[in-house]
Formats: C-alpha cells, sequence, structure tokens
C-alpha cells in the first residue's frame, strides 16, 4: 500500500514540473502572469495563471495551484487541447464543440483580444461581459463573468 503511495506522489510530483507546449504561431504572443481566481456556482480555485495571446484570440493558458496543474489550454485556429484536472480525461476539438464543462475556457477565446485594447469593458450579449484594469497601456486585471457558467478574475504582475 506504501508503495503505491509513493509512486503516486512522484507522478504527481513530476506532473507539475511539465514544461510548457506552445503551439505554432504563438512563439510572438503577448504574455501575461499572475493570479486568477475561478469562480463557479459550485466551486472557486485560486491560483497562478500563465496566458499567451494573440490579437486573433488565440492562447496558451495554464493554471496552476500548489504545482499542481489544473489546467492548460491551447485555442489556436478554432481548435482547443484542454489537459489538467478541470479538463478531467482531457479533451480536444474545435472551439465551437467544446463541452459544457469546459465552454467557459473556450469562450476566452473571444475575450482575449480585448485584454492588449484600450476599451475599459467588453461583452458579447449575454453569453459573456469583461471589464478591464489598466496602467497606462498595461493590463493589470480583468474580470470575466460568464453567463450561467462562472467568472474568472485576472491579476497581472508588471
Amino acid at each position: 500500500m506504501s508503495r503505491y503511495l509513493l509512486l503516486f506522489c512522484l507522478a504527481l510530483l513530476f506532473s507539475a514540473c511539465q514544461t510548457v507546449n506552445e503551439l505554432p504561431g504563438l512563439a510572438n504572443a503577448k504574455k501575461h502572469d499572475g493570479q486568477m481566481v475561478y469562480q463557479t456556482t459550485r466551486t472557486s480555485i485560486v491560483g497562478d495563471v500563465i496566458l499567451r495571446t494573440q490579437p486573433s484570440g488565440d492562447y496558451d493558458l495554464i493554471f496552476s495551484k500548489g504545482g499542481a496543474e489544473m489546467l492548460q489550454l491551447q485555442a489556436h485556429d478554432g481548435h482547443l487541447v484542454a489537459t489538467g484536472l478541470l479538463a478531467r480525461n482531457g479533451w480536444t476539438g474545435p472551439v465551437d464543440r467544446t463541452p459544457s464543462l469546459l465552454r467557459p475556457w473556450a469562450l476566452l477565446k473571444q475575450v482575449v483580444p480585448y485584454f492588449d485594447s484600450n476599451q475599459a469593458s467588453a461583452q458579447n450579449g449575454k453569453i459573456w461581459n469583461a471589464t478591464f484594469d489598466r496602467k497606462g497601456n498595461q493590463l493589470v486585471g480583468a474580470k470575466v463573468q460568464f453567463y450561467r457558467r462562472g467568472s474568472m478574475t485576472f491579476s497581472f504582475a508588471h
């Protein structure tokens, strides 16, 4: 029994030390690092976030808590790849066919272009709305509310 516990702990430790696999075309992306709060009606998770964005909305995101990878997303050219604890068994497919559990994360593709604009807020009807906190031209925070699907609050270090 203790052998299995040791193997499980080692697997968890090494899985938390993965490197980020960037999708082609995101090498020159804008990088935002900081903290994020992900909230739904059932859960609230605070963790570290690394977000690489492009004006097209393509992005790579790593959300981790205490070294454990909660979610890694790569959204590129209408395709989404999700791995990590929040993705359960992982998922790959078109952004517009994302399962309901991952839908807010897929919708983030629509919000990302506003991260580097000068707008104080943006929305897509009753699907999502977002507000942005900036210091000069630098994004220092964002709150994204997804209709009936929770919210993401970002705080970025600069």
